[in-house]
């Protein structure tokens, strides 16, 4: 039960490109909208309306490409919940494996409140090998930080998860588990950059609303840069977006 099905490994598969994807959408638009800029044939509001159907169209096509993803992701996410019931081999050791998580998160849980730092409960664990614990902490920690009252508590939230993913990977039980957890960890890392990517090409279709010329103005540049490098540039980069709208923002100001 717990083998990973071959329909879900292509949906795996079809995730990982949804990055690709994405962008493709986003260097498509920017294309047709950089014809439309320079048909001289064109009067002013006929490229404002041809501009506008473009950009719709391209907004579609983003929306079907994360309703997709996210059937795929669901799909998967049913198989990890069926195979974690049955990773142990048996309703009464999923029982107890469950309350060993369940004991180790409200150890560790105390620990945080203490004022223990998620680092060191993390490498405490991975040196006594606890599987429980470590498996707590990739469960609950990341509802933990939401909930807490300091926001010194999501200090390196990032890294710790980056951690006690891979020391659960280090102290792993064999058998089902390990299919489980094989999956769980990738598909993770999967939905992370396809989160990332549908996000970024939404904030880039976002900008060519609001300031189309210096957005689409940008984007050809980056393509040029691209084409010398060999390198794709034209997505958002993480990090620029906000001072995009930053300098967007200034620019009305002045205006």
């Amino acid at each position: 039960m717990t083998t990973f099905p071959h329909k879900l490994q292509q949906y795996e598969m079809d995730l990982e490109d949804v990055p690709d994807k994405a962008q493709q959408i986003h260097r498509d638009l920017i294309a047709k909208l950089a014809k439309v800029r320079d048909d001289e044939d064109l009067t002013a509001v006929a490229k404002a309306r041809i501009a506008e159907t473009h950009r719709e169209k391209a907004g579609q096509e983003l929306a079907a490409l994360k309703a997709d993803a996210a059937r795929k992701r669901t799909a998967i996410q049913e198989w990890q919940d069926e195979a974690r019931g049955q990773r142990s081999g048996s309703e009464t050791s999923q029982l107890m494996t469950e309350q060993r998580v369940d004991r180790a998160w409200r150890r560790a849980e105390r620990l945080l409140n203490a004022g223990t730092s998620p680092g060191q409960i993390i490498q405490a664990a991975r040196e006594a090998k606890d599987w429980h614990t470590l498996q707590a902490l990739v469960d609950e920690l990341p509802a933990y930080v939401r909930g807490a009252d300091s926001p010194k508590s999501a200090i390196g939230h990032d890294k710790h998860m980056q951690d006690v993913r891979a020391a659960l990977k280090e102290t792993r039980p064999d058998g089902p588990e390990k299919t489980y957890a094989v999956v769980s960890d990738r598909v993770s890392a999967t939905w992370s950059g396809v989160e990332r990517a549908l996000s970024s090409t939404a904030a880039g279709f976002d900008r060519l609303t609001r300031n189309p010329d210096r957005e689409l103005g940008r984007a050809l540049l980056l393509q040029d840069i691209e084409k010398q490098n060999g390198k794709p540039t034209t997505g958002p980069r993480r990090g620029q977006q906000d001072t995009d709208e930053g300098e967007q923002d200034q620019g009305a100001d002045a205006a």
